[in-house]
């Protein structure tokens, strides 16, 4: 008997179907879908676990069907509602239906629209599941107010290995109810505070309740406004954590000073494979943040933000890689990286030719960027290319279209550059032979059309469009 189903929107039949010949179904997705959720489950009492996320927006009608349906459920282990316009009054249906369940371990209600009033319900309904493993609350209208709420039904679920308030409205003033919390989380293997107004005094103090935690895995608190002040603070506690694997602490206030600090603790573990940071410097003295990114020969996701490279900081950072050979996404955005420079990014690149998603906008390479694309001619697994505003003119061109040729690219895209309509026009002719291009985003070269090349531009964009390739002309 098939207990497990997954449902995709124009198969409602098969819905009703198959729900009325498995009556003990124990795992449904209705995801993307926009149907009757009572008449889908009617005679469904078994669910173990129901995802019913992105449905075009859970109604206060679609939301009493599946407050209904969870009440029927009672043994309910995991629920996703995620990405679903829900109403005060919708959320708080849902949040008493789920009164009902003793089970839940997995409540995942991101991007929700989810507003103070209906937290104080979710909060009820967190109380009745002690033994919950995830919570993902993120990217709702909450204030600090009802996301406090939340936090202090969490201080009995001692089982949480998964929590995620990102943009919870959450400000310094809410962080002792946080530490609180986390003080005794020793399960704890993910937390995400990002964008969150936590400031140096809120972090210290989360990092400091998070500090006898053994099995961190996950770390993320970008954009929480974070200074100097707190990076000792935050580089102490990492030095313990020998399981964490990503750290993300990108677009806070760290001078680039605090900001080393922070990486310079991972000179002791040797578990990172994500790693987004900003607002480094590698100049002369960037040995200890190279030795740190080198120290993590596992590393498979990089990205660097609003930083500075100087030549000698750029060959530091290069030989950091002698270790690394797996990389698969680098992301180096607006790092000054210039023409000069290019050719240590090259030597990154021909080190990790298991680099799949690439991404380099944003940096003064012009000429710089044939050694990254000849280094490049190498790599056959890259599928996403990205040289947005890198200064990049004719002259390139040819070499670009080379590449084009000889690689196995999936998305490509150059836009704000310094191409001419002709220099558009050549390299796009390039990606005219090319089995798996799906995403051109350049320089619209056919607006002006050259005399006497009308039937060229017009064969070049029958031919992309022919392949069904989705053109984005600047």
């Amino acid at each position: 008997m098939n207990q497990s189903c997954i449902i995709w929107p124009d198969e409602i039949n098969d819905i009703v179907n198959a729900t009325q010949s498995c009556k003990s179904l124990l795992h449904l997705e209705l995801s993307k879908g926009n149907f009757s959720i009572t008449e889908c489950l009617q005679n469904v009492t078994t669910l173990k676990i129901l995802n019913v996320s992105q449905c075009s927006g859970i109604n206060d009608d679609k939301a009493k069907e599946l407050s209904t349906v969870i009440s029927k459920n009672s043994s309910l282990v995991s629920l996703d509602i995620s990405h679903n316009r829900l109403t005060t009054f919708g959320a708080t249906q849902i949040a008493k239906a789920l009164q009902s369940v003793t089970t839940l371990q997995t409540f995942v209600l991101n991007n929700c629209e989810i507003t103070d009033e209906a937290a104080k319900h979710i909060a009820t309904a967190i109380s009745y599941n002690p033994q919950l493993t995830e919570l993902n609350i993120s990217w709702n209208k909450l204030s600090g107010v009802g996301t406090s709420k939340i936090i202090q039904c969490l201080e009995n679920c001692n089982q949480l290995q998964t929590i995620k308030f990102a943009a919870c409205g959450v400000t310094s003033k809410e962080t002792e109810a946080i530490a609180t919390m986390l003080s005794d989380k020793t399960n704890l293997r993910e937390l995400d505070i990002s964008w969150n107004g936590l400031k140096a005094d809120g972090i210290t103090a989360i990092m400091k309740a998070i500090c006898n935690i053994s099995y961190l895995q996950v770390l993320k608190f970008n954009n929480c406004d974070i200074t100097d002040k707190a990076a000792e603070t935050i580089a102490s506690t990492l030095v313990a954590y020998y399981t964490l694997m990503e750290l993300t602490i990108c677009h806070n206030d760290f001078s680039p000073s605090g900001v080393a600090t922070v990486i310079n603790s991972l000179q002791s573990t040797s578990t990172i494979k994500v790693l987004t940071t900003s607002n480094c410097l590698f100049d002369n003295s960037s040995d200890d943040i190279a030795t740190a990114i080198g120290n993590n020969c596992g590393l498979v996701h990089l990205e660097i933000y609003h930083s500075h490279f100087t030549t000698h900081g750029a060959r530091l950072f290069s030989r950091s890689f002698t270790n690394i050979h797996i990389l698969q996404h680098l992301k180096l955005i607006n790092c000054n990286i210039t023409e000069e420079v290019a050719g240590e990014i090259a030597t990154v690149l021909a080190q990790n030719k298991t680099i799949e998603h690439l991404d380099l906008s944003h940096n003064p390479l012009a000429a710089g960027v044939t050694e990254i694309v000849r280094v490049l001619l190498y790599n056959q697994i890259l599928q996403v290319l990205i040289l947005q505003s890198c200064s990049i003119t004719d002259e390139s061109a040819f070499d670009l279209v080379t590449f084009a040729k000889s690689t196995s690219l999936v998305e490509f895209d150059i836009l704000q550059n310094q191409l001419t309509d002709n220099g558009s026009f050549i390299v796009a002719k390039g990606f005219m032979d090319s089995l798996t291009i799906k995403v051109l985003k350049i320089r619209d070269w056919y607006k002006i059309f050259h005399e006497g090349n009308y039937e060229d531009d017009n064969y070049v964009l029958d031919s992309l469009r022919g392949k069904h390739v989705s053109l984005h002309l600047e």
